[in-house]
C-alpha cells in the first residue's frame, strides 16, 4: 500500500522502485555463492511490513528482469592460448609464463572466457574424479563479471569456488543452492615438458604410477605453488587430529608439541578461564562458578562438599568431625544444628535430647512440647525432660545445657 495515494503497489513496482538504488556488485549478494538480496529489499521495504512471499517475489523480479544474466559464456580447450594473451588480466602464469599451463591444457582441462562490453573474465574448469563440473578462481576477482559467473556456472550445474582470494590450503565449492561441496581430487598424467604451473585450488597431490592426484583440502606430499614452474616438497605441517597440511599461520601446538590445525585444536583444547593456559578437554575441570579452569586453579579456588557432593568456593566449607566430612555452608543450615558445641544432623537431634535430663535453651523464644518434638528449620528446641511447656529465658547464638 503506498502511504501518499492510498493505493495498492505491485511487486513489479516496487522492484521498479528499487533497482535504480542498488549496487549490483555488492548489493544483489553473490558474495561467496551467498543470494542475500532478498535481504535487501526486506531492509529497503521494512516500513511497508510485506509479508515473506512477496519480498520472496519482488527479488525474483529483481533478479530476473533487472540482474539478469548478461555477457557472452565460452568454455575453451585452449588454456595455453588465453594465457598467452592476458585474457581475463595479467598474472604470474600470463605471457612468458602461459607455457607452465601447458600441463593442463594437455590433461583436457579446460578455460572459462567471459566478456561483456570491455570486460574480460577467465577462470579454469576442472572435472573431478566424482564428475563434478568445478569452476575454478574468477580473474580479475571482483567486480560484477564474478556474480555473473558464478549464477551462470549454477545454470548449468557446475560448482564454483567459494571465495575469490589466494591459495589457503583447503579449498571449497558451492552450488546454486550455497551448499559447500568437497574436498575434490583430479587425475592428471604426468608433465611432458616437465613444467608445472602456479594452482589456485589444486594446490597439492601425490605423484601416481601415472602422473598425479591433486587435491583441494591440502593433501598430498607435494605443493603446486611454484611460479617459476617446477613444484615442491609440501614442508607443511601435518594435523595430529585430521592429518592434513597446515599453513603456517593456522598451526596450533598443544604444550606437548603435537601440532592440530585450529579446528582440531579447539576440538581438543580449551584455555583454562583464570590462568588462560591450555587444557585438554579431558583434563578440563568445571568449578565453583561454573567455569572451565585447570587443574592447579581448580584446587586453589574450589572444593567440594562432601554431603551434597557440589563444588563450592575453597575456605567455605566447614569440617565435621563426627561425620568425618567438609560441608558447605548450605548444607549446615539445611541439615546440621550446632549442639553441645558439635554439629548434629536434624535427624539425629531428638535422639541426643532424650539422653539429656534437664533444658535445652536456644536463640528465639519458642514453646515446644517434649512429645510434639519436630524437626524444623524455624527454630532450635527448647525441651524439658518433664513434658512441660517452658519460654526460653535466653537469647544465644548456639544452643546449650542446662541443669534442672
Amino acid at each position: 500500500m503506498c502511504k501518499t495515494c492510498n493505493t495498492m503497489t505491485s511487486d513489479a513496482d516496487y522492484a521498479k522502485q528499487l533497482s535504480p538504488t542498488m549496487d549490483a556488485d555488492s548489493k544483489l549478494g553473490f558474495v561467496d555463492g551467498g543470494r542475500r538480496i532478498g535481504r535487501v529489499v526486506r531492509k529497503a521495504l521494512i516500513d511497508q511490513n510485506l509479508p515473506d512471499k512477496r519480498i520472496e517475489a519482488i527479488t525474483d523480479i529483481l533478479i530476473e528482469e533487472f540482474w539478469a544474466i548478461e555477457g557472452n559464456f565460452e568454455i575453451s580447450p585452449n588454456v595455453v592460448k588465453t594465457y598467452v594473451r592476458s585474457y581475463g588480466g595479467t598474472s604470474c602464469m600470463t605471457g612468458d609464463e602461459a607455457e607452465f599451463m601447458q600441463w593442463l591444457e594437455d590433461n583436457s582441462v579446460k578455460i572459462l572466457k567471459y566478456s561483456y562490453g570491455d570486460v574480460e573474465a577467465r577462470a579454469l574448469v576442472w572435472e573431478s574424479r566424482c564428475g563434478e563440473t568445478l569452476i575454478d578462481r574468477i580473474y580479475p576477482n571482483s567486480g560484477r563479471h564474478v556474480s555473473q559467473i558464478h549464477r551462470w556456472g549454477w545454470q548449468h550445474g557446475y560448482l564454483t569456488r567459494k571465495g575469490n582470494s589466494l591459495p589457503s590450503g583447503k579449498t571449497e565449492f558451492i552450488d546454486a543452492t550455497g551448499k559447500t561441496r568437497g574436498p575434490f581430487a583430479v587425475d592428471l598424467d604426468d608433465s611432458d615438458n616437465g613444467l608445472y604451473p602456479y594452482l589456485d585450488s589444486f594446490t597439492t597431490g601425490d605423484e601416481t604410477r601415472l602422473g598425479w592426484r591433486l587435491f583441494t583440502d591440502g593433501r598430498g606430499d607435494t605443493c603446486f605453488n611454484d611460479t617459476g614452474g617446477g613444484h615442491s616438497e609440501d614442508e607443511r605441517s601435518t594435523c595430529e587430529g585430521c592429518e592434513d597440511r597446515i599453513d603456517d599461520d593456522d598451526v596450533r601446538p598443544s604444550e606437548c608439541g603435537t601440532v592440530y590445525c585450529s579446528d582440531c585444536y579447539h576440538a581438543r583444547y580449551t584455555d583454562c578461564a583464570d590462568c588462560s593456559c591450555e587444557v585438554s578437554d579431558e583434563d578440563l575441570r568445571t568449578d565453583y562458578a561454573g567455569d572451565s579452569v585447570c587443574e592447579s586453579c581448580f584446587d586453589g579456588s574450589t572444593c567440594g562438599c562432601d554431603f551434597c557432593g557440589e563444588n563450592v568456593q575453597a575456605g567455605t566449607t566447614i569440617f565435621i568431625e563426627n561425620e568425618g566430612m567438609e560441608v558447605c555452608q548450605n548444607c549446615i543450615e539445611n541439615n546440621f544444628y550446632s549442639f553441645m558445641g558439635e554439629h548434629i544432623r536434624q535427624c539425629d537431634l531428638k535422639a541426643e535430647l532424650e539422653k539429656l535430663d534437664g533444658v535445652i535453651v536456644c536463640r528465639k523464644t519458642v514453646l515446644i512440647h517434649w512429645d510434639a518434638l519436630t524437626v524444623s528449620d524455624a527454630c532450635h528446641y527448647l525441651t524439658p525432660a518433664n513434658g512441660e511447656w517452658y519460654s526460653c529465658p535466653l537469647d544465644i547464638d548456639a544452643l546449650e545445657y542446662c541443669l534442672n
